[in-house]
């Protein structure tokens, strides 16, 4: 039985040339290689449908099925980016959707967003999950300086790696 893996994203990091999407893409190229099947579980719909089709999907694409609307959470910051309910409710929902008929070996958080709806549901518990970002912040790792992140955005999710659990950082 081939072991499986959910690719926790946004749609927001499916740039093609960018920096999260080329991770996203190496990471595909490796657990193929490796006898994986992949999955992607995303907060909406991806826009990059080219980029999609050039992974050579060995699983599924799982998004929500009416995803939240971004509007209201623009509407909440004026000078630094907040928090985003609506991307951690829809992400919750693309992973109830993938964990409906799938049972994962790993789960691999490429998006903060991805934290909380992991942790709140336990998974960590019954999987390993790993959180991957490139956001020192996030993880309480550096201070605030030159970012576009409020400073309760960085704590917030800046506390998460003091909560009870086994979600590797």
């Amino acid at each position: 039985m081939k072991r499986r893996i959910g690719i926790i994203s946004t749609n927001s990091h499916f740039i093609p040339f960018g920096g999260a999407a080329q991770f996203i893409k190496g990471l595909y190229q490796q657990y193929l290689k490796d006898d994986w099947v992949v999955d992607l579980i995303l907060d909406q719909p991806s826009s990059q449908i080219d980029f999609l089709k050039s992974l050579d999907l060995s699983g599924s694409v799982y998004c929500p099925n009416n995803p939240l609307p971004y509007s209201q959470h623009r509407n909440t910051f004026s000078f630094s980016d907040s928090i985003n309910f609506e991307k951690e409710a829809n992400i919750r929902s693309a992973l109830m959707t993938a964990l409906s008929s799938n049972i994962y070996d790993v789960i691999l958080i490429n998006s903060v967003e991805g934290l909380v709806p992991c942790y709140t549901m336990g998974l960590d518990t019954f999987t390993k999950v790993i959180f991957y970002t490139h956001v020192e912040l996030s993880i309480g790792l550096t201070s605030k300086k030159d970012t576009p992140f409020s400073d309760r955005f960085i704590s917030y999710y800046g506390n998460m790696i003091r909560n009870p659990g086994d979600i590797i950082f």
